[in-house]
């Protein structure tokens, strides 16, 4: 049987193919968000005039602020996302389907525990758990 015959076998039984055309987003929301982000701007700058009645802006000391508190927070997270792509890197590389069927449970209560058991084994924080989860799903963990 060729290509083209399988093909049209399943046409002629009444099976069509799934509509996989991308989703269009709503046409406002883009500006909408734009807006949004906009507001959020204005009112971090000049959020002093509106509640005090006046003074003085800082926005280079606000500025400087918001650049150094984020700084602080992503360079304490670089470790953990960094360890948690080399787990998950090892993951890829060591563990395939037929492990995780074997040793993984496939009620879902046990395997709620046996994945809680997981977390405990795994040295990641929130930061770099999603590579791992995201190895696992593609995996094909539940």
């Amino acid at each position: 049987m060729a290509k083209d015959e399988s093909v049209n076998d399943l046409t002629t039984h009444g099976l069509t193919a799934p509509d996989l055309s991308p989703i269009q987003p709503n046409r406002w929301l883009r500006p909408l968000l734009v807006f949004g982000l906009l507001l959020l701007i204005l009112a971090a700058i000049f959020g002093d005039i509106i509640t005090t009645g006046g003074g003085r802006l800082y926005v280079a000391q606000r500025f400087q602020t918001f650049v150094t508190i984020f700084l602080g927070i992503f360079i304490e997270a670089v470790p953990f996302l960094l360890l948690g792509s080399i787990v998950s890197g090892l993951l890829a590389v060591f563990v395939d389907q037929s492990m995780l069927d074997r040793y993984l449970p496939r009620r879902a209560l046990p395997a709620a525990f046996s994945g809680a058991a997981l977390g405990l084994l795994f040295p990641v924080c929130e930061c770099g758990v999603v590579p791992v989860t995201r190895r696992l799903y593609e995996k094909g963990l539940p």
